[in-house]
């Protein structure tokens, strides 16, 4: 999959440039110089920002470690506001929810150990962070099975 959308980014870049050269410094009986190269530039533009991925097939493998790293950074982010209010105002409910996250983080640290290595055909669907043990359950229970 990667090749070909390695493919397709270094061919729509090519096909766009050249209509863009050809549109600028091409015979202008054709037609209407601008619009080809207003054509060009759209082809070139949606290569550089690759407007086709959606229309190919995922390439990753193991969503639901993705889904909880994306999570655990979700996570950072929140430690990150937390710590920077409980430095301007340093109350003990301020203290608290900074705990909370830093907790909340190592949960999820237990959570991306269960889930690595897991396809996302073998367990499904993805854990939610409000009821963290039973997909732990299901994810100890999967890797016995896959193994």
């Amino acid at each position: 999959m990667r090749i070909l959308r390695k493919f397709l980014l270094i061919s729509l870049s090519l096909l766009g440039s050249g209509l863009m050269l050809y549109g600028a410094t091409g015979d202008v009986t054709l037609g209407y110089p601008v619009l080809l190269v207003a054509i060009g530039l759209t082809i070139v533009l949606m290569s550089v920002l690759r407007w086709y991925d959606p229309l190919l097939p995922e390439e990753r493998h193991y969503l639901l470690l993705r889904a909880e790293v994306n999570h655990f950074l979700d996570l950072v982010r929140q430690l990150n506001t937390a710590a920077h209010v409980m430095r301007e105002l340093p109350t003990p409910g301020h203290r608290q929810s900074a705990e909370e996250v830093k907790h909340e983080m190592h949960n999820s640290v237990e959570q991306m150990a269960l889930v690595a290595g897991l396809s996302y055909n073998v367990l499904s669907p993805i854990p939610s962070h409000e009821s963290q043990q039973p997909c732990a359950e299901e994810a100890k229970t999967a890797s016995m099975n896959s193994t």
